[in-house]
């Protein structure tokens, strides 16, 4: 169990008689003890913080009146502090509940706090965000590779009532686990290769043969990176060996253009890496490029999942406020940093942050400053702070 967590110790003593000693009846020593840890749960629990700021005057004159300075707040008209906020955040964004259902959550606690104005909170930390976010894709345009992929969401309509139509959330990541815009496009051989798969049933001859071309070309792949192959390596085995295997496709995929019907599972699929032939090619002319985009897919796949549940998203502002915070999540996500700490640090800081500096707020450079736990909003009933 980890280290940090707090520990409750609860001490247990044998039975008065069982101290003394059967055999000389005189009084047992303490020799030692062992020791058994259980991992206990406590119920999310809220506190409130107050500021108390004295006043000072002149009392002769009864004039020049000084008051203590409240500190930079993520929401200054409004009770959110900023680890509620950071919860309201990661509950939604991370960890895929719907406002409405964290409404439900709160009241089990004794908050009521309707959907409407955790919405309103949400939009307010987004904008607070939103340099972050540009700052990150700046670092990524300067990347030599990037991966990238999109997603449908339906999106509602301010024009009609009631009905969504489908927005795109797209996804950008280089090589350093930053996270959010235009590059060379590098086709995805996971994404042809995937539609074959779904061709088996209907097409397993054509289907199989084309699977075993891309293991050829993965098991490359693996061993390049199973031995560390350096750039020039992996150039070299790319070129010697994965460029011939793709003819080899290229000459399959072509004959089977003429043979098999267009809309079907197998035609798709030819249809597909033919369309995408000249993207497929371009990862063997660079080293640094990879044969797909799995990355991209991988940090999609908390968008599916929070779609699944939020269904859709009320505005393309919503939308926009939600590419923002879902760019924070992923860099999180891939720097190993719990989003909660991240985002409760960061939205009492980044209003007054010197914007040369912005960096240090980013991700995967937060970590790098943060490597102990905080220990700030650990559930006192009440907390004396001094500020001068």
């Amino acid at each position: 169990m980890p280290d940090d967590l707090p520990r409750k110790t609860i001490e247990i003593e044998p039975a008065e008689e069982e101290k003394i000693c059967p055999v000389c009846h005189k009084q047992k020593q303490r020799i030692g003890s062992e020791e058994t840890e259980k991992l206990e749960y406590v119920p999310a629990s809220f506190y409130v913080k107050k500021y108390v700021r004295y006043k000072y005057a002149c009392k002769d004159c009864e004039s020049h009146i000084s008051i203590g300075q409240l500190p930079a707040m993520a929401i200054d008209k409004g009770i959110a502090g900023e680890g509620l906020l950071a919860h309201i955040i990661t509950s939604k964004y991370a960890d895929h509940n719907p406002l409405n259902r964290l409404e439900s959550i709160l009241k089990r606690h004794g908050v009521d706090i309707n959907v409407s104005t955790m919405c309103d909170w949400v939009g307010k930390s987004a904008d607070l965000l939103e340099p972050l976010v540009k700052r990150l894709r700046e670092k990524i345009l300067e990347s030599p590779r990037i991966n990238t992929d999109d997603t449908p969401i339906p999106v509602k309509s301010e024009k009609h009532r009631g009905s969504t139509y489908n927005g795109y959330l797209w996804v950008y990541a280089d090589d350093k686990n930053n996270v959010v815009f235009d590059a060379t496009e590098v086709g995805c051989h996971a994404h042809a290769r995937r539609k074959f798969d779904y061709a088996l049933d209907s097409d397993p001859v054509r289907a199989a043969r084309m699977l075993v071309f891309w293991g050829r070309l993965y098991d490359i792949e693996h061993k390049a990176k199973d031995e560390k192959y350096s750039s020039a390596q992996l150039l070299e085995a790319r070129q010697k060996e994965s460029k011939p295997i793709l003819a080899e496709i290229k000459t399959v995929l072509d004959g089977y253009n003429n043979q098999v019907l267009p809309k079907s599972p197998i035609g798709k699929a030819v249809s597909y890496s033919l369309n995408q032939w000249e993207a497929l090619n371009r990862y063997v002319e660079e080293p640094i490029l990879e044969i797909d985009n799995n990355l991209s897919e991988r940090l999609l796949r908390m968008v599916v999942i929070g779609r699944k549940n939020y269904l859709f998203a009320g505005s393309e502002g919503g939308a926009r406020r939600a590419a923002i915070i879902y760019s924070l999540v992923a860099g999180c996500k891939l720097n190993g940093i719990d989003p909660f700490r991240y985002f409760r640090d960061i939205l009492a800081r980044v209003s007054t942050h010197p914007a040369d500096k912005i960096d240090e707020l980013l991700p995967s450079e937060w970590k790098k400053l943060n490597t102990k736990p905080d220990e700030d909003a650990d559930g006192d009933a009440a907390i004396a702070i001094k500020v001068a």
